[in-house]
């Protein structure tokens, strides 16, 4: 699956062909896609259309439970107008939704209601900013027999017209790649197995690796966050690196910032909200009970730990963001999504360039889909800046682009000059 949703008239041609073909397991895809828009806020255009869809999927006489699960979800879309099941069989669903006024709206509350402890369980979760934690490092003792239904954390936070989206793209090893990606699928069969299965020795082993060789200082990013811990800035910082050094470098700098699933955001107008794509080597997940957790101490090196919800073991958040199977977290691409199109400035520090991985993909898509943007910064080499250059101005003629720095020491006094003399609002 794309990091990124498909179009509105590709999911309604999906959901179109499955009723007519009585596929329902296309149109449970296709629920699902429609889902993954409202994790975005997504701006719904086509309302005659799946008004229409609703008509047909109730000749087809689709399944009791598909049925209910496919009214429920219209609904949403269709916002405050009624929608009754005319399946006898069929008990009626409250409509508890609100319509959608903007693409900037929380999801409805209904969607929220579904799972009424997930609010609960986020909030045990989250990591005080100023907690200092040590993590109890055991490979050794057995995971507990009885494991809880794992819960999904709705970490697509209430968007803004952020002022200011920086992205920032570390290169990471083709080798610590594939072995990512090898750790990823023996964590998600603990997830899915409910801790039946248990991985070999090297799976250990490598787990040792990636946390010594993906917690290296992000130097580039520490100068960035450096520089600006004395502005107040409300906007987003989106990253394709695993260090915690972000993290740690913001808290000693003071600077205001969530994550979403791991570090609420406070509601202040200099908050930055920091989506690392592919997780962070400090960012675990217990496959016993689903609960997530940050861990912010000043030297960290540990490779699990234990689960403070369930005293079951917990393991570090990371995806595989850049191979062709990449199986990344869908809601840390859309929360970097709705940043990037729905800020006016972006700083880009060393972008990819011609590397065909889903980084540069979701550039090119926040690019195409780009609502607000009006200036660019770009720190790069001089060829890839001009790579991004051209694609920006080819699709917005009007933005200002700026790809002349090889480094943020050189940027980081113009871009002060110029947001001042511009009047940014994130810059107060």
């Amino acid at each position: 699956m794309a990091p990124y949703p498909e179009t509105e008239t590709m999911t309604l041609k999906r959901i179109e062909v499955a009723i007519k073909k009585r596929d329902w397991s296309l149109l449970s895809e296709g629920l699902v896609k429609i889902r993954e828009k409202f994790d975005i806020n997504h701006r719904w255009e086509h309302y005659e259309q799946w008004r229409e869809l609703l008509l047909q999927a109730e000749e087809a006489k689709l399944p009791d439970e598909l049925w209910r699960s496919f009214c429920s979800t219209i609904s949403k879309i269709l916002g405050n107008d009624v929608i009754t099941l005319p399946q006898e069989q069929t008990p009626k669903l409250p409509l508890e939704n609100r319509a959608f006024s903007s693409p900037y709206q929380q999801p409805s509350i209904a969607a929220e209601k579904q799972e009424p402890q997930q609010e609960a369980q986020q909030q045990l979760s989250l990591s005080e900013p100023e907690k200092k934690e040590e993590i109890i490092i055991s490979t050794s003792f057995p995971l507990k027999e009885e494991v809880a239904e794992q819960k999904s954390i709705n970490s697509v936070e209430k968007s803004s017209r952020e002022s200011i989206a920086v992205f920032y793209n570390e290169d990471i090893e083709e080798n610590d790649m594939s072995l990512i990606s090898s750790y990823r699928n023996g964590l998600n069969l603990m997830i899915e197995k409910n801790n039946d299965y248990f991985p070999q020795k090297s799976w250990f082993e490598n787990l040792s690796y990636l946390v010594s060789s993906l917690n290296k200082p992000n130097s580039q990013m520490i100068e960035f966050l450096q520089g600006i811990k004395d502005v107040k800035i409300k906007g987003a910082i989106i990253s394709s690196g695993y260090s915690s050094s972000v993290v740690q470098t913001m808290l000693k700098s003071g600077i205001n910032f969530g994550i979403p699933g791991f570090r609420e955001s406070d509601k202040s107008e200099n908050c930055i909200k920091y989506t690392p794509l592919g997780g962070l080597i400090n960012s675990y997940i217990c496959p016993s009970c689903g609960s997530k957790s940050l861990k912010t101490g000043s030297h960290f090196d540990a490779v699990v730990g234990c689960c403070k919800k369930c005293a079951g073991m917990i393991y570090p958040d990371i995806y595989d963001i850049n191979s062709s199977l990449a199986t990344s977290s869908p809601k840390m691409w859309y929360n970097a999504l709705n940043s990037m199109i729905n800020s006016k400035v972006w700083v880009m520090i060393n972008p990819p360039y011609h590397s065909k991985t889903q980084v540069e993909e979701f550039l090119s898509y926040a690019v195409n889909e780009a609502a607000n943007l009006q200036r660019v910064y770009i720190i790069a080499k001089a060829e890839t800046g001009s790579y991004y250059r051209y694609q920006i101005e080819e699709k917005h003629p009007s933005v200002v682009v700026k790809d002349q720095y090889p480094s943020v020491s050189m940027f980081m006094g113009d871009f002060a000059n110029i947001e001042f003399e511009q009047k940014t609002p994130a810059l107060i």
